[in-house]
């Protein structure tokens, strides 16, 4: 299929996620650093999972043990049929983030994968199996430390 074909196939199965407003977590100061880490950002996207991807729903996967030789995902969601890793950096989503999240979409044998953090370093093809989702971050009380 020609790669036009291929984009509008993907973008018919796997549409860009679509917000209404922006909604940012807010970092504050606690002691021994800031509130906001990764695992801040995995619960958010979870619990709004519809809003940036709607119909879509999160898998908790118990079969896959701890030391698992391919890799733990940071969690699954099932979409429009597809179950597709999810991978979460806290702050910025780089090529190393990228090659880890493809190494899931190898090892699993998924066709598509969800990539999420504040802002995004590396540039996914548009062709790419990978939904980019961009959880902002107010981070002024950092910067006036």
């Amino acid at each position: 299929a020609p790669a036009g074909a291929l984009r509008a196939i993907l973008r018919h199965f796997f549409p860009r996620p679509k917000r209404e407003e922006t909604i940012m977590l807010k970092s504050e100061k606690v002691l021994g650093g800031y509130t906001i880490v990764e695992r801040h950002i995995q619960d958010y996207f979870f619990e709004h999972l519809d809003e940036y991807l709607p119909n879509a729903k999160r898998v908790i996967r118990d079969d896959i043990a701890r030391d698992d030789r391919r890799g733990i995902p940071d969690g699954w969601v099932m979409l429009r049929g597809c179950l597709c890793p999810v991978e979460v950096k806290q702050r910025t989503f780089g090529s190393w983030a990228m090659s880890q999240l493809d190494s899931y979409l190898t090892n699993y044998h998924c066709q598509h994968g969800i990539a999420v953090a504040e802002k995004f370093a590396y540039t996914v093809p548009r062709t790419s199996r990978v939904t980019r989702i961009l959880i902002p971050v107010d981070r002024t009380a950092e910067a006036r430390s």
